[in-house]
């Protein structure tokens, strides 16, 4: 076997948000021996390890915090075990973006159930604390999930709230294409691929609002690897700012080794990691192989078109790159890529070859 080492390299992070959704609950871990505060906090700084890893560089849920409680005390001194994971998350394993522990805003009708009061304590109390930290710009507000048409009233009510008294937050929601009045409130959105609309995408992005991709299906255990290493190559061609990942560990109160996903914990099917059914500790998946090969993937077109915009790439040999690569992305409503494994593996190789040639020239 021959080995080949190219002239150019690819940094640990990406340019771009990759954001997983953890569920930190003690709960989660109980029945694989994870009992203890200690043992807790070592088997969550495993996870969020191992997230990092695989080239996440956001994170949705670390630790447990009490909202109402924080509100009340406005005081960090309170809570240092949190705030103790936060350095890890942001100082110690670099995560760029995080999210505020939500204060699970819910509506049934027109307005929330939640007291909207917690909201001028709670997030005051923490731009202080982070602001003092210079990390304002690394936390993210989401406060309600996939909203519907039928829910933007009380959706942009809320978000305005957040604006009105904590505006240096970012905020952020999922599912649908927001309506007009959404997007002035919210900044970033990341919505299903079977909703791309170019139109659209192209107005937020006037807003100077982010566009994150969010496709569950791709990451189902039911599809091939190389749907979840076609995300990669999604962000790149349709030039996403992120990437939403749900349901990292959500496997509930179930044991994910012996009980099969079914009509009730559907949300199984997402699973990136399993708990060791003895520690807890995190066992990474197989998708998480093929979805960090797509990351790495969108890294080798990134350095393309940049070698390429400084002359340094053959225009012809680019060009029917770009054309490969337009034609693997066309389907992305459809959620079914036309490309297999090989195909991929095949086409980074000859864009490794071209950024191998490029680098060579430059360096010398």
């Amino acid at each position: 076997m021959k080995i080949k080492i190219w002239h150019f390299g690819l940094h640990h992070d990406l340019p771009i948000t990759i954001l997983a959704a953890f569920r930190p609950d003690l709960e989660l871990f109980r029945q694989y021996g994870v009992c203890s505060t200690d043992s807790h906090e070592n088997v969550l700084k495993a996870y969020l390890e191992s997230i990092r890893a695989y080239k996440v560089n956001g994170i949705g849920g670390f630790y447990s915090l009490l909202p109402r409680q924080f509100a009340r005390d406005e005081s960090p001194h309170d809570f240092q075990r949190f705030f103790q994971m936060l350095q890890y998350v942001v100082g110690d394993l670099e995560y760029r973006h995080f999210r505020i522990p939500s204060l699970a805003f819910r509506a049934r009708s027109d307005k929330p159930v939640t007291d909207e009061h917690l909201a001028t304590t709670y997030y005051p109390a923490f731009v202080r604390y982070l602001r003092t930290r210079g990390w304002l710009g690394k936390a993210i507000v989401k406060e309600w999930d996939e909203p519907k048409e039928s829910d933007a009233a009380a959706v942009f009510r809320l978000y305005s709230k957040i604006k009105t008294i904590a505006p240096e937050l970012r905020t952020e929601s999922a599912g649908g294409w927001p309506n007009s009045q959404l997007a002035d409130v919210m900044d970033i959105w990341a919505y299903t691929a079977d909703k791309f609309d170019p139109k659209l995408f192209a107005l937020l992005r006037d807003k100077g609002e982010e566009v994150w991709l969010y496709d569950n299906p791709l990451h189902g255990i039911d599809r091939p690897p190389v749907e979840q290493r076609m995300i990669g190559w999604y962000l790149y061609r349709y030039d996403f700012d992120g990437y939403l990942l749900w349901g990292v560990n959500a496997w509930g109160q179930d044991n994910p080794w012996t009980t099969t996903p079914g009509r009730k914990n559907f949300y199984r099917r997402g699973v990136f990691f399993y708990p060791h059914p003895r520690t807890g500790m995190p066992l990474p998946t197989l998708r998480l192989e093929a979805l960090r090969r797509g990351w790495e993937d969108y890294q080798y077109l990134r350095l393309l078109k940049q070698a390429a915009g400084k002359g340094l790439v053959n225009s012809a040999e680019y060009a029917a790159v770009r054309i490969e690569v337009e034609r693997i992305t066309a389907n992305l409503q459809g959620g079914h890529p036309d490309v297999n494994w090989h195909q991929l593996e095949d086409l980074r190789m000859r864009i490794g070859e071209l950024l191998d040639a490029a680098m060579a020239g430059r360096n010398n």
